[in-house]
């Protein structure tokens, strides 16, 4: 059993059985549902295994009821999105010059 967690891209969502509507596992501890991967059992990023999981109706669903979808595959409501102030910085800047370029040129 590895020892570190994968990286970020090989981390994905844990489908609890195979009902309509899906449902998805929401880890105890952090409350992500986008953290996990398989290793054997069921991991998340904050440190917490899981070996089954307990749906609304109280039934147990065992690790072989779990499947592991990429974060690509996965419901995108329930992924946990974090801001890259970098990028969000690059863009006001940009929209900075933009609109400073186009004041100076219509005042110019």
């Amino acid at each position: 059993m590895p020892t570190e967690a994968p990286p970020a891209a090989d981390r994905g969502f844990i489908r609890v059985g195979a009902t309509d509507p899906a449902l998805w596992l929401r880890c105890e501890r952090c409350g992500r549902a986008d953290d996990f991967w398989l290793d054997p059992l069921v991991r998340c990023g904050c440190g917490a295994r899981y070996d089954h999981a307990l749906r609304p109706d109280g039934s147990r669903v065992e690790l072989a009821g779990l499947r592991f979808l990429p974060f690509e595959q996965g419901p995108a409501e329930l992924a946990s999105m974090e801001w890259d102030w970098t990028r969000v910085a690059l863009v006001l800047l940009a929209a900075v010059g933009t609109l400073a370029i186009l004041t100076y040129g219509w005042l110019g």
